[in-house]
């Protein structure tokens, strides 16, 4: 079986990198922390010193065929979480930074030549929220935060919404659910949870409680390569119904194999999401 380690690099007292799914670990990085059990770390502490590491050099390999990255700067803060405190079980993604302005020439224009994404800022995007509209993410009534705290039953991300934007191309409108929604996940086998919108309108950073019933049309999404599935696809997967409600909540409704023509509004079946 491919290992599979989180790496953290400390750069200084307040900037890190992160490495998710890393394979085989560099000798050099092995010969220190030796086979970690899967559940278990290493960490430096006042038993361990820290494993010094130098530009260029090797300190793993690919656990699959992608992983994650991503740089944090303490002395940062996202200003696009309404609720910065509802991601405390992971206090590094409100410090969450573009990496690239941390990586001097030529090996930053040599990063960003393999960037997919053509739009600023190149590296994305993760804090959506606006105060008073639709737009960014959202937890189910109960769950409190991002840990889910409240209902520890639901998991990891079963109350969780964003209504947010293409990570690739931000033109295109996403709504990410952690939900059961009861779609047919076979006529989009791709989607992951995650849909395309018919229109890519309204703007969720325009809709608040003034704007009433939103209906979008929950759409398929076409693999254009193994790495971009950003176009909107022709299947219609059904309608998601949102209203915000004011204090920093909004009803959601997905009603599956139903067009937004085909439905009135919310039944009994609605859901309250908080911030």
């Amino acid at each position: 079986m491919v290992p599979d380690y989180r790496m953290i690099i400390m750069h200084s007292c307040s900037v890190f990198t992160i490495f998710i799914h890393l394979g085989e670990l560099a000798p050099a990085v092995h010969e220190t922390v030796g086979d970690i059990p899967l559940g278990q770390s290493w960490s430096a502490n006042e038993e361990y010193d820290p494993i010094p590491v130098k530009a260029g050099e090797s300190i793993g390999k690919f656990g699959s065929q992608s992983f994650d990255w991503s740089v944090h700067d303490a002395n940062v803060v996202l200003t696009g979480f309404v609720v910065p405190e509802h991601y405390y079980s992971e206090p590094w993604k409100i410090h969450t930074v573009d990496p690239f302005d941390y990586y001097a020439e030529p090996m930053r224009s040599e990063l960003l030549a393999k960037v997919i994404r053509q739009t600023e800022p190149r590296a994305g995007k993760i804090d959506y929220d606006v105060e008073g509209k639709i737009v960014g993410n959202w937890f189910i009534d109960g769950s409190v935060d991002y840990a889910g705290s409240g209902q520890p039953t639901l998991g990891y991300t079963k109350g969780h919404l964003a209504i947010a934007y293409g990570h690739i191309d931000p033109t295109q409108l996403r709504i990410s659910i952690g939900a059961d929604t009861g779609l047919n996940e076979d006529l989009c086998g791709i989607c992951g949870g995650v849909y395309g919108v018919r229109g890519n309108q309204p703007d969720p950073a325009n809709v608040g409680k003034d704007f009433g019933l939103v209906k979008y049309e929950l759409m398929s999404r076409d693999e254009e390569s193994q790495l971009i599935k950003e176009r909107v696809g022709d299947v219609s997967l059904g309608t998601f119904l949102v209203q915000h409600l004011g204090n920093r909540s909004i009803q959601v409704e997905i009603i599956p194999g139903k067009t937004p023509d085909q439905v009135s509004g919310f039944t009994d079946k609605a859901v309250i999401y908080r911030r």
